[in-house]
């Protein structure tokens, strides 16, 4: 009997699952976000990935290039939607919850790295334990201009970090983002941290990337850190990843000819995948 439902329970249909990215301005991040999606080992016909982006120029140009065309970007399951008008974070998050089809829902940054699991684990984690939200509390952050990794102080084990949420559709009929917040919007989305999440390492959640466009100066927290024993390439195994993670410590996200060249690149990549 336990061999048949360990069966049934291994081939049952995997719950579709939404990621959802905020974006501004940042349209030389792209490329590599739809590499990290891409790239992942969670059935590519179960999984969306919806970015909102409130630039002043769209950025569909882009998705459109490194898909080959819209036909291509709608089998990617990949939604681009650019809202002409500035938007404060927390209202841009929960658009995306509004947009999203999932069962449950999946925050993935632009600028950070995440595992060819990161999505799987996620959900597997979550359905183990019957979790409505999980997340991680303490994160690994990798400091570009020193080439150390540091993993951040805990704040208690009802704090975790919007970079490493997921939550079911359930858990939006309670909760929702503070539509006029900028910083820190894990506050208002976790009833200022009194929720009971689900805590998963931060090491199979996110490696969390230190550089000059980051939204939250996380050079203010490296006080506070503890240093890790490892090396990126302990982390991160695939030097294409690798590479991707270096260009975040240089002058590529500002220079156009580096980044048409990246772009042909990592397009060539996403089509083999």
């Amino acid at each position: 009997m336990q061999t048949l439902i360990k069966t049934l329970v291994t081939h049952r249909v995997k719950p579709f699952v939404s990621v959802v990215t905020p974006t501004w301005n940042r349209g030389a991040f792209l490329p590599y976000l739809l590499y990290m999606y891409r790239y992942q080992d969670y059935p590519a016909d179960r999984r969306e990935l919806i970015i909102l982006d409130d630039s002043p120029q769209s950025h569909q140009h882009i998705i459109d290039r490194l898909t080959n065309g819209t036909p291509e970007s709608a089998s990617f399951n990949i939604r681009y939607i650019h809202h002409p008008e500035k938007l404060p974070l927390g209202k841009k998050r929960n658009m995306l919850n509004e947009l999203a089809r999932g069962e449950y829902i999946l925050c993935m940054d632009d600028d950070d790295y995440y595992s060819p699991d990161k999505i799987s684990y996620s959900i597997a984690m979550m359905q183990k334990h019957r979790a409505l939200i999980s997340g991680s509390d303490q994160i690994p952050i990798w400091y570009s201009h020193i080439n150390r990794i540091f993993k951040s102080r805990s704040f208690g084990p009802h704090n975790i970090l919007n970079g490493t949420f997921c939550y079911h559709r359930n858990y939006l009929k309670k909760h929702r983002y503070d539509d006029d917040c900028n910083l820190g919007e894990e506050k208002s989305f976790t009833d200022n941290f009194s929720v009971n999440p689900l805590q998963l390492p931060g090491e199979r959640t996110i490696l969390c990337i230190s550089h000059s466009h980051n939204t939250f100066d996380k050079d203010f927290i490296l006080g506070a850190s503890t240093p890790v024993n490892a090396v990126l390439t302990d982390i991160v195994s695939d030097p294409a990843q690798i590479q991707i993670i270096f260009c975040y410590a240089t002058l590529i996200w500002v220079c156009i000819t580096p980044l048409i060249i990246r772009r042909s690149t990592i397009r060539r990549s996403i089509r083999s995948y």
